[in-house]
């Protein structure tokens, strides 16, 4: 199953324009996307820049919200019912955000243990009209959208500091991710004062130790501006640990046509517990389960078998002793039953499927207190009608006859007798 990765422009020049547009809340429908295409081992089978109607078809797509998209807040969530998270959380946030909460799509992050008080939790905010117009025009072009995810989150960062270089020479952001959060600053040409600071008049500090990578076309501007070497990140790359995770950016009122929430909170689960560091031993446990059935059932079936070919093999020598006459065997017991059966009417033999035979038996094990009216005698099916037997008469009579070869078969006052299979 192939996958769509797209990257949503939040800047961009669009070619009706003479200057850049920053923050842009609507994508124009004339820009370009950044798109990658990969399989499910995560192969890069195709990428580049195409405007919308050019991106290629994939069974699913996942939508990639730029780091300068997003502003991220790390609040305790209280001990509230699901139905109600979205406006508590317009009240914890309506001071931290510069306008109505209204206008913001907020997500949870996949982390976050509702029910436990106390614990704080990543949310991601960004423009809620930006995000839906995005959704629907992919949608509206024919791609099953099944998730949209932040570039980068602080939970990715684990104990290292990161800073990512994206852009062009003319139009960059530096994105530093820790895990005191995702902050993103745009840098440009410029910036030629000492490392790093911003036009702006801002000064960032960045550790010795984070890892610092650039996409390759603003690699020159990234080394100049922080004065140290940088690490190349193709923008395919780049995409693919983007969408790399479980988080969620289309919650609450954002709705996606691809998947329905059951689904997604499925996907979730099973990417935590696929990829989980904390789950890698019950991954081992289950993978040796697997193997051990596995290797257990075939063990089985082929003792199994062995044990039929050396049961055919025992039949098969028993007919030929017996009958030397039959030279090719075919089923065993048929032919050892045909067998018997000419031989007994070559020697005037009765069977246990005659007529005088049933009779013998059925007089001999059942108590039948009065005769039947009437007795039919058919293809070696025998039927007795007017015993008025109880249910504990027949059920002593079934028992006595099943143990001399023979099936009973009650009707009303019809009681029908046949041998048992192979006799």
């Amino acid at each position: 199953m192939n996958k769509l990765i797209v990257s949503l422009p939040w800047s961009y020049r669009s070619s009706d324009q003479t200057e850049k547009t920053f923050n842009s809340h609507l994508p124009q429908s004339n820009c370009e996307y950044t798109y990658v295409v990969c399989n499910e081992t995560l192969t890069i089978l195709n990428s580049g820049q195409a405007p919308m109607e050019l991106l290629p078809k994939a069974d699913t797509t996942v939508l990639v919200a730029p780091s300068q998209a997003l502003s991220w807040h790390q609040i305790a969530i209280p001990k509230i019912p699901q139905s109600q998270m979205r406006a508590v959380l317009d009240g914890l946030l309506e001071e931290q955000l510069l306008d109505d909460t209204n206008l913001y799509a907020l997500a949870l992050s996949p982390a976050t243990q509702i029910g436990k008080e106390g614990i704080k939790s990543w949310i991601a905010c960004c423009n809620k009209a930006w995000l839906s117009e995005s959704i629907s025009k992919f949608e509206m072009a024919g791609h099953r959208v099944v998730q949209v995810t932040p570039a980068a989150t602080p939970e990715q960062s684990g104990s290292a500091s990161y800073v990512y270089i994206t852009g062009t020479t003319e139009e960059s952001f530096l994105t530093t991710v820790s895990q005191k959060g995702v902050l993103t600053f745009p840098i440009s040409s410029h910036s030629q004062t000492h490392s790093p600071n911003f036009s702006n008049g801002y000064k960032l500090y960045i550790p010795d130790d984070a890892i610092v990578s650039s996409e390759p076309a603003a690699a020159a501007l990234a080394e100049k501006i922080l004065e140290r070497p940088i690490q190349i990140r193709q923008p395919a790359i780049g995409l693919i640990e983007s969408a790399d995770t479980n988080w969620e950016l289309a919650q609450f009122d954002q709705k996606l046509s691809g998947d329905g929430d059951g689904m997604k909170r499925l996907r979730r689960i099973w990417l935590a517990f696929w990829k989980g560091l904390a789950w890698r031993p019950a991954r081992w446990g289950l993978i040796g389960l697997l193997l051990a059935n596995v290797i257990g059932l075939n063990t089985w079936a082929w003792q199994q078998k062995n044990s039929l070919e050396t049961k055919k093999t025992f039949l098969t020598n028993q007919l030929t002793q017996t009958f030397p006459q039959v030279k090719v065997v075919v089923d065993p017991m048929l032919q050892m039953n045909k067998e018997l059966i000419s031989l007994r009417q070559s020697t005037g033999s009765v069977s246990a499927q005659s007529y005088e035979s049933v009779l013998s038996a059925f007089s001999l094990h059942t108590n039948a207190k009065t005769p039947p009216t009437m007795i039919e005698f058919i293809a070696n099916k025998t039927t007795f009608t007017g015993l008025n037997w109880t249910d504990a008469e027949f059920t002593q009579a079934q028992l006595k006859m099943k143990a001399n070869g023979y099936v009973l078969i009650r009707d009303g006052n019809r009681i029908s007798v046949s041998p048992e299979v192979g006799l």
